[in-house]
């Protein structure tokens, strides 16, 4: 190339250098933006947990440095591989959450149901050291009520053979079972544990689940120490197991059953005989060889060897570590300084010694402070049989050893007095006591333990416990029924032979022996001859009635009245299932029969001669009845503890109830049970158990609120309440209304009249949790109309609608109309203040409508812009600012107007006051007019 070529060229290969330079330093400048943006990434989005982070921080950085950059991106490829695996990772998670959630909705009312069980175990003793005070704690679930003050303190063993977790246990081996692997599957029980987590502010069993927490703390503080101790000592067992399988080691003796183990995880191998065999045996041997049992800073037997097994199998199963990360996130929230105590003797061999010896506790308090309604009484020995005073007072208590007068209220001994010795003396054990029905009369059977037979029948003054008459011809431990006044008695001997004996009068007219009568040679003072009548061979006596000479009597599946005078049945009554108890109504018109599944009423009208079958009720196991005074209600315990109030007129029992072992009395007004609480203990509960939709006495917001939630806290005026599923889709409309904890207080009161019958609308609001500007109250309420004792619910509803704001209602004005003596119109005057200015409304709420006769009580209307005023936010007329406005409204029925087909009749609303003129540039005063009327289910302004 020739120079002038050469320099032709030179400008334009210069260009091209210049450029070439230009682009690789655009290149390289790309470059180290994406890098400096990856180790940005991998410092920080990368390394947190948050997959939703770690999903945004990749989408944005393949956002901005896309792989088709005309410099490319040579992260590109590694940040697409994170990104896909970060996406399936999130849609993992949401498949969690969802599986949670459901798992959720069915392990809920199942575990509810399985604490409760658990609760009614809990014992009132300090039984394993557990030395604080214990706090009276009621408990609510599927309507019974539990009162108790003991703690959990059963081993794990004890607690699988309680009935309600088999259904537990379905829900949760579908759930953990790996069928391909024939094991449980580890991150499925982590899954089932994040569902069955509660938190300490959630409503448990009618409390928060922190103060429930109580009862079952010293079994999950047991657990939680037994998953560290045995995670701690997993080498030293392998090797005694080694030691044991090589003859090293020897088994220790055995002498006491070994009881069969029942978990959520059953080993087969665990079911043999031989101890090289059969685990339960090596659980046993690890336990005391190792120093497990009372090392472990547990007061010794608050575990079980087969808890230890539990525990092994659980590592074995690699599910431990699971199950111990669940226990300690329990603590954290429940116990977190007792969770603390175990992180600090992490490791440590052996930790501490136990806690106290017997020698050094102390019994806590019967109970800490008052209790509403409910309370416990101390009684020591167990009490066998229980009357109460004419005013309900003062109970009439028999013991095994004495008779006592003791006062209801604070369980106070007014009168003790011992058995009177029969004559001659001979040692006497108290075998049966039965009061008359009014309760002036108690009949004691004695038998003598070192003769083996039975002592006469004594009868003492209810009142004193003076001796009455000692009946010298009546001997039995079977059960003994006195009439009204005490004038005849009733008896099963032994034989299961019925005597009826006149008390305090002449002797029958055919003297007869009998079974149980003394012979000749057992007391020249004894006549040889019983003066008593035999009424019914091989029966059982139901009672006497009150006023006649009837006395009534079942066996197998036939019930008979018999007439005591003339020795013959006036009545019979088959039923269709064997009878497993009776009990007679004080008027003697209604017999409550018992049967294996189920209870039946037979009705008698003595007058008429007629008998006939009542209720059946079924789903019961075996169940007991105890009439009240007026024989309108049966207080029915069944063997599973439930206790329940059956309304005799309607053969139906009223919701709720309570848990207990046997009906001990009811008070005269029918307001008081008295029971044996569940397990054992030296206790008594005494319940208030009022008819649930009426209570006695003067209207009191205490009592309305017991009624419309089940319970209430005087202290804290306030029911704590879990919306049913009816009311949870009610809630699900409301917009502004949010709480995690429902806890309703008395509201407004307000009286009114309906067809000459005085009535009471009640309501309440359930505030918002947490507290914010737009948040509202919640509001419900009832109809109470006066009876004659007192005051009867009508109409409830506990969703109504919403009013107010930062969580609360407003001080509002209510005001009920009766219509057409159907029903009730009620406005309620409502607001909204925001910057100064204060907004207010109208609510209707009405019970007359077909169109809210389902929900009973329901808003008919919402009248927005009854009133306004700016006062937060106005100045006077020598300032500066906003000028100052203010109306207000009155409302009122058109009731001369004709509705046509409407069910309510026209609102005319009147509207005066002072407003900012349609230029908002000037005050302005007005009066106004409007009218509206009811359509389509509510209230609607005429145009």
């Amino acid at each position: 190339m020739s120079c002038r070529a050469f320099s032709t060229f030179l400008p334009v290969l210069l260009v091209l250098a210049v450029s070439a330079l230009g682009c690789n330093s655009a290149r390289d400048k790309h470059h180290e933006q994406i890098e400096a943006a990856w180790a940005a990434l991998e410092k920080g989005a990368l390394t947190t947990p948050a997959l939703e982070d770690d999903l945004q921080a990749l989408e944005e950085f393949l956002a901005r440095y896309p792989a088709s950059h005309e410099h490319g991106n040579p992260r590109a490829a590694r940040a697409g591989e994170l990104l896909a695996q970060r996406r399936e990772q999130v849609r993992l998670a949401k498949e969690r959450e969802e599986k949670i959630a459901g798992l959720r909705g069915k392990l809920a009312p199942l575990a509810a149901r399985f604490l409760f069980s658990l609760a009614a175990a809990a014992e009132p003793r300090e039984r394993y050291g557990d030395l604080e005070p214990l706090r009276v704690l009621s408990l609510e679930h599927e309507g019974l009520r539990l009162l108790t003050r003991g703690r959990l303190n059963s081993s794990l063993w004890e607690i699988a053979r309680e009935g309600p977790l088999a259904e537990l246990r379905k829900v949760v081996g579908a759930a953990l079972y790996d069928e391909k692997r024939h094991r449980y599957d580890a991150q499925a029980l982590g899954v089932l544990l994040d569902a069955a987590y509660i938190p300490p502010d959630a409503l448990l069993l009618g409390k928060t689940a922190q103060e429930a927490y109580l009862l079952f703390r010293p079994f999950v503080r047991t657990q939680a120490r037994l998953y560290q101790v045995v995670a701690h000592q997993r080498e030293a067992i392998r090797k005694y197991e080694g030691a044991l399988a090589r003859g090293e080691a020897h088994y220790p003796d055995v002498n006491e059953e070994l009881p069969a183990e029942q978990y959520f995880w059953n080993d087969s191998s665990m079911y043999f005989n031989e101890p090289q065999k059969d685990r339960r045996h090596f659980y046993q041997a690890v336990t005391r060889e190792l120093g497990l049992d009372g090392k472990t800073g547990l007061a010794r037997r608050q575990f079980d060897p087969l808890d230890v097994g539990f525990w092994l199998r659980r590592f074995e199963d690699e599910t431990a570590g699971i199950l111990g990360a669940f226990l300690f996130r329990v603590l954290d929230g429940y116990d977190p300084a007792y969770k603390k105590e175990l992180q600090a003797l992490e490791g440590k061999w052996p930790p501490m010694e136990p806690r106290g010896t017997p020698s050094e506790r102390v019994r806590p308090p019967l109970h800490e402070g008052p209790l509403v309604a409910d309370r416990l009484i101390a009684v020591d020995p167990t009490w066998r049989a229980v009357a109460f005073d004419e005013d309900g007072q003062t109970l009439s208590v028999v013991t095994d050893t004495d008779f006592r007068r003791i006062s209801r209220a604070d369980g106070q001994i007014l009168v003790q007095k011992a058995f009177p010795p029969i004559e001659p003396p001979r040692p006497q054990k108290l075998s049966s006591a039965t009061f008359s029905q009014d309760g002036s009369v108690l009949a004691l059977a004695f038998h003598d333990s070192d003769a083996l037979k039975d002592l006469p029948v004594c009868l003492l003054d209810a009142k004193t416990g003076e001796r009455l008459e000692l009946l010298e011809d009546v001997r039995t431990l079977q059960a003994v029924h006195l009439n009204r006044d005490g004038s005849l008695l009733a008896a099963e001997l032994p034989s299961s032979d019925i005597v009826v004996r006149a008390i305090g009068g002449a002797p029958a007219e055919a003297e007869k022996e009998v079974e149980g009568a003394p012979d000749a040679g057992q007391d020249s003072a004894t006549p040889a001859v019983a003066r008593v009548r035999t009424i019914m061979k091989k029966g059982r006596l139901a009672g006497l009635h009150p006023d006649s000479s009837l006395l009534f009597a079942w066996a197998d599946t036939k019930v008979t009245v018999w007439d005591t005078e003339g020795g013959e049945a006036r009545f019979e009554q088959r039923v269709k299932k064997r009878i497993t108890s009776a009990a007679l109504s004080p008027d003697g018109s209604t017999l409550f029969l018992g049967h294996e599944d189920g209870a039946s009423l037979v009705h008698f009208d003595v007058d008429e001669g007629r008998i006939s079958p009542g209720a059946t009720l079924k789903g019961l196991s075996f169940p007991r009845g105890v009439f009240t005074q007026s024989g309108e209600l049966v207080v029915v315990n069944t063997t599973d503890g439930a206790t329940r109030v059956l309304e005799v007129s309607k053969g139906k029992f009223w919701p709720g109830g309570v848990q207990g072992r046997r009906v001990l009395a009811i008070s005269p007004d029918e307001e008081l049970l008295l029971m044996q609480p569940p397990g054992e203990g030296g206790e008594v509960l005494l319940y208030a158990i009022g008819a649930p939709n009426a209570f006695k006495g003067e209207f009191e917001d205490a009592k309305a609120m017991r009624v419309l939630y089940g319970s209430f806290d005087e202290k804290e005026n306030v029911s704590s309440w879990k919306p049913t599923p009816e009311e949870e889709a009610r809630l699900k409309k409301l917009e502004g209304f949010s709480a995690p904890n429902f806890r309703a207080l008395p509201w407004k009161t307000t009286t009114y009249s309906v067809g000459g019958e005085e009535k009471v609308l009640f309501l309440t609001e359930t505030r918002s949790e947490p507290i914010s500007h737009p948040a509202t109250a919640l509001i419900g309420g009832a109809i109470f109309t006066r009876s004659r004792t007192g005051w009867e619910v009508e109409k409830r509803q506990r969703v109504i609608t919403e009013i107010g704001s930062f969580g609360a209602a407003p001080d509002s004005t209510v005001t009920p109309y009766e219509i057409d003596g159907k029903g009730f119109l009620a406005g309620l005057t409502t607001g909204y203040t925001g910057m100064g200015t204060t907004m207010s409304s109208l609510v209707f709420l009405s019970d007359v409508p077909k169109s809210v006769q389902k929900d009973v009580i329901a808003e008919v209307g919402h009248i927005q812009d009854t009133g306004e005023t700016n006062e937060g936010n106005c100045a006077d007329a020598d300032e500066d600012g906003p000028d100052c406005y203010a109306y207000d409204s009155v409302w009122e029925l058109d009731t001369d107007t004709g509705r046509a087909n409407s069910e309510l009749p026209d609102l005319v609303l009147t509207v005066s006051g002072t407003r900012m003129n349609s230029k908002r540039n000037q005050v302005q005063s007005f009066h106004e007019e409007r009218r509206y009327s009811f359509r389509h289910g509510e209230y609607r302004q005429k145009r």
